[in-house]
């Protein structure tokens, strides 16, 4: 990061499927690891030292979307496929063997990001309307059963959803307020909305 040297290049079997970069892919204990996109549908563990590929984990499902690495395993969120419709699915895996231990079915058919912050887990989903994607929905789901414990609607669309200080941020813009900073804290589900002209 401070000469923009390109230190290694990595053949990967797997690469994320988003067409914005960034999605798909966590560092945890030095590791990269990176969920794959289209047909691949496995995660990929890549040894940071070495820069080899050390672990492939297959995963059930059409698409996977997100990851995120937590001390209860690793989450992915995997958009279904044939007979379990186009819902998406909160999996995790055990990081060490790579056995499925949860899967839970979410009530959306489109999510993005998977955060875990201070011993939660949650997911941005997102509302459709056939192929249309509107407002996001921030889902906490109980990291030890999988569970959903409760949905927080931002009553905006969120282009993306990050982890900072302990809290959940997310840009967004209503037609009455213009754009916006939402703060989500991940304890309580409460959400604190920051107009653009108060910042």
């Amino acid at each position: 990061p401070d000469t923009v040297q390109v230190l290694a290049e990595i053949p990967s079997p797997v690469v994320p499927g988003w067409v914005t970069g960034g999605g798909s892919m966590e560092v945890a204990d030095g590791d990269l690891w990176v969920g794959g996109g289209g047909a691949s549908r496995r995660v990929v563990r890549i040894d940071g030292d070495t820069n080899a590929v050390i672990q492939e984990i297959p995963v059930e499902g059409g698409f996977l979307g997100d990851l995120a690495l937590d001390e209860h395993g690793l989450w992915v969120s995997v958009f279904g496929r044939g007979e379990e419709g186009q819902r998406i699915h909160m999996v995790r895996l055990d990081p060490a063997t790579g056995e499925e231990e949860i899967r839970v079915p979410m009530e959306s058919e489109y999510a993005r990001e998977v955060l875990t912050v201070v011993g939660t887990v949650w997911l941005h989903e997102r509302e459709t309307r056939g192929s249309v994607v509107g407002g996001s929905i921030l889902t906490r789901v109980d990291p030890a059963t999988g569970q959903v414990l409760e949905s927080v609607p931002l009553g905006t669309s969120a282009t993306v959803v990050v982890e900072g200080d302990g809290y959940i941020w997310a840009p967004g813009w209503t037609r009455a307020d213009g754009n916006l900073l939402l703060r989500l804290n991940p304890r309580t589900g409460d959400v604190v909305t920051y107009p653009s002209d108060s910042l």
